[in-house]
C-alpha cells in the first residue's frame, strides 16, 4: 500500500503542473491553460501592459491584475474578501514566467524537430523572461 502511494506521489511530482497560493489555499494548474487564458484575454496585451505596469502605470497595473486573476482563477484581496494583493498577483505572474522559463530549459527538443519558420514564430506571442521584466 505504501509503495503504491509513493509511486503515485512520484508520478505527480514529475508532471509539469504549476503550483501557487491563491490567498486561501494551494492550487495547481496546467501552465498551458494559464498561457491560453493570458493570450486570449480580451484586454491584456503582455508586451504592452507588463512593462507599463512595472513603470507604475495604474491602468496597466489594473489590466495585469485582472488578467492574472482571470488566468489563475483567483481574487484580488479586500478586507472583506480573501485573496492576493496586487503586489502578490504581479509576483504570481513573475513566478509563472520563471516556471515556464525553467520548463523551456529542462525540455530538450527532439532530434528530428526542425527550426521554426518565420511564419510560425512571428504569429505566436512569446512568454516574457520574468528576470528581464520584473528584475
Amino acid at each position: 500500500m505504501l509503495r503504491a502511494v509513493w509511486k503515485w506521489f512520484r508520478q505527480d511530482r514529475n508532471r509539469q503542473i504549476f503550483c501557487y497560493w491563491d490567498g486561501i489555499r494551494l492550487r495547481r494548474i496546467d501552465p498551458l491553460v494559464v498561457w491560453d487564458r493570458l493570450v486570449s484575454h480580451p484586454e491584456f496585451v503582455e508586451d504592452r501592459d507588463v512593462p507599463a505596469a512595472i513603470r507604475g502605470n495604474l491602468e496597466a497595473i489594473r489590466l495585469v491584475v485582472k488578467a492574472v486573476c482571470d488566468a489563475f482563477g483567483c481574487r484580488e484581496w479586500a478586507e472583506s474578501t480573501p485573496g492576493l494583493t496586487r503586489t502578490e498577483l504581479m509576483d504570481l505572474l513573475a513566478a509563472y514566467y520563471d516556471y515556464c522559463e525553467a520548463l523551456k530549459k529542462n525540455i530538450a527538443a527532439p532530434a528530428t524537430s526542425s527550426p521554426p519558420t518565420g511564419s510560425e514564430s512571428s504569429e505566436q506571442p512569446s512568454i516574457t523572461n520574468a528576470e528581464s521584466v520584473f528584475g
